[in-house]
């Protein structure tokens, strides 16, 4: 058998159906990965292994982020503090309750943050009572007006502030953030609400049993109806290009991008609700997480009880590519000033730094699962020809039905990061009517994989049931 496509473009991770399941095409190869692990995947399909992460001058527990162009807040040791370019930090609220995750919205010049327990607005790095004014005169001097609730998120939407407290979503009067009218003022729901997600049409609302749509500007006239019969999961709600989405598959206005129990979904500037993964994509289900958007990438962190326990999964949004990342254990993540940053209970690191994570090596790797490259003879993989670039070694891991791993050093031909065209032996141990492929790096070393053929040699026996 002459030299066949193994791999080409990838779509990345799929692990919502069995291995021996994953399609072969002659054409482009296996697009689908079993495994992909620690790995980023661009919009041409090509797989490097991910960017490292290092640590700041800042320590302490950190998390709840919030970001403009000219500012980025964060709570440190259960302090709101603003965090400068050059990593200074100004203490503006202290005393915060602690394990209370911040939320946050811009609403004219100031920034509105609640956490459930205490909240507040920021204006010109000065911390102020969140409060309605003695004497209100707007938008009617004659009516009674209630101070903002202290609620769990807190967003701002068509001249509005929304505040969502347990079941009850409030909204403030128009161009009014800080006057409520508690007695009318109000949206109820069945059950508690985790998520308020505004686009230009309306607002993503998820409960903890499942997703609605308020179509409309003014809440007295919402058209609500329910999106999904399953629910956000909490923290995971950020803002985005809709043209950064596939092959502008949500239309260019902002959008809003959140994880969900059943898959990632995109919620669209019209109300429309795409999940991106729902066929190919299986994780445990998780309460809260927190996630990132990058221009390119969502990365978001799902699930567990400390940071050491935190699933994380990257979607290039383009390809619509999903990967897996291990040792991403941040419980906030926010861009700022052109940096990616990370939080957790160590302190504050930049993300997509570097060639290792904060001086430990990132163990990256792909799988493709059982391949029969669309014949069902027994093969024997003669030779592997890989198109590469590396800055270091890798592993070829290859076996047949049933059988274990034979793994193969691959030393290239140079050393610098240029494309590599590399040969690679088979054996007469690798053999089966399918064929598993993992490519995986050596002490951390870079790389990106552009494509692999496999000179296969058939050996004339019928593996099918019944021949």
């Amino acid at each position: 058998m002459a030299a066949v496509l193994w791999i080409k473009r990838s779509n990345g991770l799929a692990n919502k159906y069995d291995p021996s399941r994953i399609k072969y095409d002659p054409k482009e190869g296996v697009e689908d990965f079993a495994e992909a692990y620690n790995v980023d995947i661009d919009m041409t399909g090509a797989v490097s292994r991910r960017l490292g992460f290092a640590e700041t001058t800042i320590t302490g527990n950190v998390h709840s982020f919030w970001n403009t162009e000219l500012e980025c807040l964060g709570v440190i040791d259960n302090n709101l503090c603003s965090i400068g370019m050059d990593w200074t930090t100004k203490i503006l609220v202290s005393g915060l309750t602690p394990e209370k995750f911040m939320s946050y919205c811009q609403y004219g010049d100031s920034i509105i943050f609640m956490n459930g327990a205490q909240s507040g607005a920021i204006r010109n790095g000065t911390a102020w009572n969140y409060t309605k004014p003695t004497n209100p005169r707007y938008p009617d001097a004659t009516r009674e007006y209630d101070n903002p609730p202290v609620g769990n998120i807190v967003r701002a939407s068509s001249g509005r502030v929304y505040i969502a407290d347990g079941s009850t979503l409030w909204y403030s009067e128009p161009f009014a953030p800080n006057l409520f009218r508690r007695a009318t003022n109000f949206i109820y729901f069945p059950s508690r609400i985790i998520m308020v997600a505004p686009v230009s049409s309306g607002l993503f609302i998820s409960t903890t049993k499942k997703i609605y749509f308020l179509k409309g500007l003014d809440p007295k006239q919402f058209f609500q109806t329910v999106i999904a019969n399953y629910p956000a999961v909490e923290g995971t709600d950020v803002e985005a290009d809709g043209i950064a989405i596939g092959d502008n598959i949500a239309g260019a206005l902002p959008i809003q991008i959140f994880t969900t129990t059943e898959g990632i979904c995109v919620g669209t500037s019209d109300g429309r609700l795409l999940n991106l993964t729902y066929d190919r994509l299986e994780y445990p289900k998780s309460l809260r997480g927190c996630a990132l958007y990058t221009g390119k990438k969502y990365i978001v962190n799902l699930g567990g009880t400390s940071s050491d326990e935190l699933l994380t999964i990257c979607v290039s949004l383009n390809k619509l590519a999903v990967s897996q990342y291990a040792n991403y254990n941040f419980n906030s993540m926010v861009k700022y000033d052109g940096k990616l940053l990370g939080g957790r209970t160590d302190g504050l690191f930049v993300l997509d730094s570097g060639d290792n994570d904060n001086g430990t090596s990132i163990e990256a790797w792909i799988r493709t699962g059982p391949t029969d490259f669309g014949a069902e003879e027994e093969k024997r993989l003669r030779k592997l020809y890989l198109t590469y670039r590396t800055d270091g070694r890798m592993k070829m891991h290859v076996a047949g039905d049933a059988k274990d791993f034979v793994v193969q050093d691959i030393v290239p031909a140079n050393n610098e990061l240029g494309i590599i065209h590399q040969k690679a032996a088979g054996g007469r141990d690798l053999r089966g009517r399918h064929l598993d492929l993992k490519l995986a790096n050596v002490n951390g070393s870079d790389f990106t994989i552009n494509e692999v053929r496999a000179v296969l040699v058939v050996l004339g026996i019928n593996t099918k049931e019944g021949a």
